[in-house]
This record gives structure tokens, sequence and C-alpha cells, in this order.
């Protein structure tokens, strides 16, 4: 596979961001078109382009989220991460936990499960052993290569 598509680059992207930050991308992609999904994201970023706290998302009024295109129930989600989040661990200490264990950890928070830590596992801490098998487009792929050999 990496014949024809040539070595994995995911490495070269840079980390960005803090533990929120992700969580909050993570819960706005869900179950979304990464086109879809990057518009409503940008438009989420730039409702608080002065300053991105949890007491920010807290004090918007669900109108003003809803707004942007995410639905009320990623909306209950995105504020319902206030209440365990300051319990969290930072994105460092992510590094240094074995993959089950954020699992186990992140999802207590509601509207995180497993496939969204898989997510948030593969496209922020990079790791080179680490394939999220729950993803529905990694299964196709898999099946589609390996038709071919």
């Amino acid at each position: 596979m990496i014949d024809q598509v040539g070595e994995c680059r995911l490495n070269q992207v840079e980390k960005t961001g803090n533990l929120l930050d992700c969580l909050c991308r993570a819960i706005i992609y869900q179950q979304l078109s990464g086109k879809a999904a990057a518009a409503i994201h940008h438009r989420f970023l730039q409702l608080y382009t002065d300053s991105f706290t949890l007491s920010y998302i807290l004090n918007t009024s669900d109108d003003i989220v809803r707004s942007l295109g995410i639905s009320r129930l990623r909306i209950s989600y995105l504020k319902d991460l206030a209440q365990p989040f300051e319990e969290l661990p930072s994105l460092d200490d992510l590094q240094t936990i074995d993959d089950e264990s954020i699992i186990k950890c992140l999802t207590t928070v509601k509207g995180i499960g497993r496939w969204t830590v898989q997510m948030l596992v593969t496209f922020t801490l990079h790791p080179w052993d680490v394939l999220p098998v729950d993803d529905l487009g990694i299964r196709a792929a898999i099946r589609n290569v390996s038709r071919h050999y």
C-alpha cells in the first residue's frame, strides 16, 4: 500500500491546541462529512476568536451555537465537557498513557465514545502503532486494499 500511496505523513502534521480544542473538534466532527464538519468547526472557532475557554462555551447561548450548524445534542456534549474537564489529563499527559487507559479516561465524558477517542489519538497524538479499528472508513479501506493483494 505504501508503494501505491506513499509514506504516511501523519506525523508531519503539527500538533496544535490543547485537549479542550481537540475534544470540541472531535465532538463537532462526529458522524459528519469532513467538509461539513470543517465548515461548522471553523464557524465555532470564529465565535471564540477572543478567548476559547470552558466558561465562554458554557455562557454562550444554545441558540447562538445552534446557528453555527451544531445540533442540540452536540451542544449538550460541548457544555457537558466543562463538568469533568478540569480532572482530565493534558495532551502531554496523554502521550505517556496507553491507548486503552486514554479510552477509559475520556469516555467518561458524555458524548465521547471509543471511536471519538481513537480519532483524537490518531489525529492529535500521531502514534505509529494505533489504527482506529472502529472507523467504518478505515475498515472499508482495508477491505479494498486486501482485495488487491
